[in-house]
């Protein structure tokens, strides 16, 4: 039947025959494709949010001075703002003051022990003594240090403070180079005498132990034969303890002075300025990353058993209805709150927030529009 008829021509006549089978084929393929891209489930509307960060000190205090402006940028680890410390200044002033009191009355006490010593029947009570008055001593001594330390840390961070002014002035042709010289003097002076202090302080510490295991070691002998001498101590031991703690409590205070950025970001709001009282938690100043990390949707009463922590969602861009982000609900809010005007033009409406943290590999728009859909199953 075919003998004689061209190759050309038999070719021709079956592509015309498999020519329907190729184009169902492709229908089919088209068709599943748009099916995939299409995603079944309940839609809300979300918008691109930047993560905002308080600037809160975790100590009360007051602002002594703040090192940004409105909308500047930031670096993580920038200090944002400064605790005054002169109510610190006060509190180590009292604690040395009350130590040195300390020490007076207990060289008063060993004066009276000194002088009823030949009256005793027995050394050991009058060594238990020396023994226990050896321990406060060092221990004040430690304390000592301590203190002054801590008060030059405070003072080294007011210089810090003033040699960073005298920069910014310097720049601005507002200062001499000779004050700066003066300044940077001055707080490396003390930054070599607080260094300095660390061994001193470490040699008073192990001088306050070994005191004490001189005592332990002198009662655990003489135990049951002789009255100790703690009932007589105790009282020093409870002065001495008290100013112990105000001055660890300063040193802590100290480390928490300077308010510092967790984040790359800028600065979108100034709460408190110089000279106002903050208590622990409340924030300075608010910081945001410039793009976003998170889209925020709100749920309508009618959908509140949706959308719960850790449910499978589709983000799908208004600017690319065709790329679709699968991931899921971050966390959810616990009360209703307005939804944003612009979601809702015409009248108000109010539902449950939701956060849906972005790929790193999405770069949203700060406000930009994001369909969020939970998917069902097919």
């Amino acid at each position: 039947m075919t003998r004689g008829v061209p190759l050309s021509v038999r070719v021709r006549r079956r592509l015309r025959g498999a020519l329907p089978a190729l184009v169902w084929l492709g229908a089919v393929a088209i068709a599943i494709q748009l099916y995939a891209r299409h995603v079944h489930g309940i839609t809300i509307v979300g918008l691109a949010s930047e993560i905002g960060y308080d600037v809160s000190p975790t100590i009360p205090g007051k602002v002594r001075e703040l090192s940004v402006g409105l909308g500047e940028r930031v670096e993580p680890g920038q200090v944002i703002a400064r605790l005054d410390d002169e109510e610190l200044l006060l509190t180590l002033a009292e604690a040395q003051s009350e130590l040195k009191r300390v020490r007076a009355e207990l060289q008063r006490e060993r004066e009276l022990w000194d002088s009823n010593h030949t009256r005793w029947q027995a050394d050991s009570i009058a060594d238990s003594r020396r023994f226990a008055r050896n321990v406060e001593d060092a221990r004040i001594e430690w304390l000592e240090a301590k203190a002054k330390r801590s008060e030059d840390q405070i003072v080294l961070h007011g210089l810090d403070l003033r040699l960073d002014r005298t920069k910014a002035l310097k720049d601005s042709q507002l200062a001499t180079a000779r004050r700066l010289d003066k300044d940077r003097t001055k707080r490396d002076a003390i930054f070599q005498r607080i260094e300095s202090q660390g061994p001193v302080i470490a040699r008073l510490e192990t001088k306050y132990d070994e005191a004490v295991q001189r005592y332990e070691d002198f009662k655990a002998r003489w135990a049951g034969k002789n009255p100790s001498a703690d009932v007589i101590v105790k009282p020093f031991q409870y002065a001495i303890e008290v100013q112990q703690a105000r001055i660890e409590k300063v040193n802590y205070a100290i480390t928490r002075l300077d308010l510092k950025s967790p984040i790359a970001g800028k600065v979108s709001e100034i709460i408190r300025r110089p000279g106002e009282t903050v208590a622990v938690g409340e924030p300075i100043v608010r910081l945001i990353e410039p793009i976003p990390r998170e889209v925020v949707g709100w749920v309508p009463e009618r959908s509140l058993l949706e959308f719960g922590v850790g449910d499978d969602v589709v983000l799908r861009r208004r600017a690319e209805p065709d790329k679709l982000i699968r991931t899921a609900v971050a966390s959810r809010g616990d009360r209703l709150e307005a939804v944003p005007e612009r979601l809702s033009p015409r009248f108000p409406q109010f539902g449950i927030p939701i956060r849906i943290t972005l790929p790193d590999s999405v770069r949203a728009v700060p406000g930009e529009a994001f369909d969020i859909i939970k998917t069902s199953p097919r």
